[in-house]
């Protein structure tokens, strides 16, 4: 599990070692008071991209995307469908991530 050490703001690894003492992959002891294990675990960049791929396929799935690109002069201008499809997956993930880091890390 992590952990931040409280008098230096690093975060490590930590495991329970005995009663009241865990060891850090940095090659120390802390005793508990010393270590706080509240602590954002969340990998937001490999969020990001699981989100973008599931947008992604939603988009190149749906037919009316197609439509609206061969329909839409400003969509070509920006590049293939591939391009838009992707530059529109890439939005909504950072948008929902955003939405998710402000509603679990009150960033």
């Amino acid at each position: 599990m992590k952990a931040r050490i409280k008098s230096t703001g690093e975060i490590v690894n930590v495991e329970h070692k005995m009663s009241e003492i865990f060891s850090a992959d940095n090659g120390y002891d802390y005793p508990i008071e010393n270590l706080d294990f509240n602590v954002d675990q969340t990998d937001w960049k490999q969020l990001h991209i699981q989100i973008a791929v599931s947008a992604l396929s939603g988009i190149v799935s749906n037919q009316s995307f197609g439509d609206q690109y061969n329909n839409e002069p400003e969509y070509k201008e920006i590049g293939s469908i591939q391009k838009v499809a992707a530059i529109a997956a890439d939005m909504y993930a950072t948008e929902l991530v955003n939405v998710l880091k402000r509603r679990f890390t009150n960033e």
